[in-house]
């Protein structure tokens, strides 16, 4: 092959990988993106048959985090919202759950003897490993009509496909967050 015709090819090449890198990313679902991805979009690109897991696809994997120690009776708090419910004792996250949605609605979550209420929507990333907490806010600072405790829902991108993060075994890195306002309701 002559040295024309070898650069035009290579051209080609990082241009395909270009463009379906930005589609899909990590294209074999290790969780990293590597010379094998690459590999699997160019014999993709010539016709082989070839499974790629593109971004953005199939269901979120969600977990919750419980950061409250409460100072009488049980520190287990639960989390509920679209049918489903994540309950982990103070210091402890729960085990993933698959979410099939694209968005959550109001977020319930009984802490300490108190209910706190976040009204959404709030947006899920799908095929992405998310985990969501609560964080109380100063009533100096923050004042939200009806509420007396003020406080945040949060919920970020730990970094890695939905399934990647329960296979390796390994502390997911947080990325983008989500953020909703609400917090107990005065009585």
């Amino acid at each position: 092959m002559s040295p024309t015709r070898i650069s035009a090819v290579l051209l080609l090449t990082l241009s395909l990988a270009t463009e379906a890198g930005a589609l899909c990313g990590d294209v074999t679902g290790d969780g990293q993106k590597t010379a094998t991805d690459a590999l699997a979009v160019l014999q993709s690109a010539v016709g082989n048959p070839v499974e790629l897991t593109c971004a953005g696809e199939g269901p979120s994997d969600l977990r919750f985090y419980n950061d409250f120690s409460c100072g009488s009776g049980s520190s287990v708090s639960e989390a509920r919202f679209n049918g489903f419910a994540f309950s982990a004792d103070a210091g402890q996250t729960t085990d993933y759950q698959s979410v099939d949605r694209t968005e959550i609605d109001t977020i319930e979550i009984d802490l300490c003897g108190g209910t706190y209420f976040f009204d959404g929507p709030i947006s899920l990333s799908p095929g992405r490993a998310l985990t969501f907490y609560m964080a109380l806010l100063d009533p100096a600072v923050y004042e939200f009509p009806g509420v007396d405790v003020p406080a945040m829902f949060v919920m970020y991108d730990d970094g890695v496909p939905a399934g990647a993060a329960v296979a390796s075994g390994s502390e997911p890195q947080s990325s983008s967050a989500g953020v909703l306002y609400g917090g107990r309701l005065s009585r």
